[in-house]
């Protein structure tokens, strides 16, 4: 779909006329072995930038909880 023309043309085609231009109107149409790594390299890709997210995020209070509680054991 990257290749084709963004116009107002696009909007008016219908599903099975865009299936059929990509070749994926056969009924045996399964993901091949690049498709799979692919699916995994993205879904670890998704998974890593999650938990670093979410790292960069609670570290100010993870760092401020350790100063209380060094506080709080002296």
């Amino acid at each position: 779909l990257y290749g084709d023309v963004w116009d107002e043309a696009i909007l008016t085609r219908r599903v099975g006329e865009v299936r059929r231009g990509l070749g994926l109107d056969g009924e045996d149409v399964r993901p091949n072995g690049e498709d799979r790594a692919a699916f995994a390299f993205w879904g670890g890709v998704s998974v890593l930038t999650y938990l670093a997210t979410g790292a960069f995020m609670f570290a100010p209070a993870l760092a401020l909880l350790g100063v209380l509680w060094l506080w709080l054991a002296r």
